[in-house]
């Protein structure tokens, strides 16, 4: 590889209700940087994020299941496509090289089942050095998801923080 840094942003989010380990749900400890197979110079972040349709669009009736949810799942993906999932600084020159969205059927800790929303986006930024913290806008863009896991790595740094939208940055 030439003498570019990159820096990976993955962005995949926990809403409030269905995916906090205070509700059941399973903490999953963050990948080791040896498992992540690291060529690159510069710093991966890892961003992730998991919530169910009904959080994201603020159903108050409960469970949208079937083609009711499926068809706002498909408005939310949209949504994710167009988002610019974090601000970086500019002197750090970032520019997301892809973003995905998508739906998946999954079984909350009762065994109901629900439709999730799940995206994740790749940024490389030319210059990492520069970027000494990221903001992550996407709490603005999405209200519903309270929670976002992210994860830093580097040869001198492994950071796992769970952001919050009182606390949405991650330094390093």
């Amino acid at each position: 590889m030439n003498s570019k840094h990159f820096a990976m942003l993955l962005l995949v989010p926990l809403a409030t209700v269905a995916l906090t380990p205070a509700n059941g749900a399973d903490e999953s400890p963050p990948p080791s940087a040896a498992s992540l197979k690291v060529t690159d110079r510069g710093p991966l972040i890892f961003i992730e994020f998991q919530a169910p349709v009904e959080a994201i669009a603020g159903a108050s009736e409960g469970k949208l299941e079937g083609a009711a949810a499926l068809e706002i799942a498909e408005g939310i993906i949209k949504k994710l496509r167009k988002i610019r999932p974090a601000n970086t600084s500019s002197r750090a020159q970032c520019k997301i090289l892809s973003g995905e969205a998508e739906a998946r059927p999954s079984e909350d800790e009762e065994g109901d089942h629900r439709v999730d929303v799940m995206g994740m986006w790749v940024m490389e930024c030319q210059k990492p050095p520069l970027l000494k913290y990221l903001d992550i806008s996407l709490f603005k863009a999405m209200p519903a998801v309270n929670a976002i896991d992210a994860y830093y790595f580097s040869d001198t740094a492994q950071i796992f923080k769970r952001l919050t939208p009182a606390s949405k940055r991650l330094s390093w």
